[in-house]
């Protein structure tokens, strides 16, 4: 299981919320409102996301927005409408 910290405060508040992430390997703060976060949740060692959660509240509560039985391949091949 990995956690999600904050960077404010020297990544002592962690904000995974009730999720028990696999492995985190890409993280997306909006620009226009960072208390929106994308996080996608992968296979460990693989670099591959396999799901994808989202934040409307700084990583308070996170909502599964896309899972796929099969890899992802990584974030750079797979374009998001957000």
């Amino acid at each position: 299981m990995a956690v999600v910290l904050q960077i404010n405060d020297n990544g002592h508040t962690e904000i995974s919320g009730a999720y028990p992430f696999r492995s985190p390997c890409d993280l997306i703060v909006m620009w226009d409102s960072s208390k929106v976060i994308y996080l996608a949740d992968g296979v460990t060692g693989s670099g591959l996301a396999r799901e994808i959660f989202k934040s409307v509240n700084n990583g308070v509560n996170w909502t599964k927005v896309y899972t796929n039985g099969s890899q992802l391949g990584d974030s750079s091949d797979v374009q998001y409408r957000i």
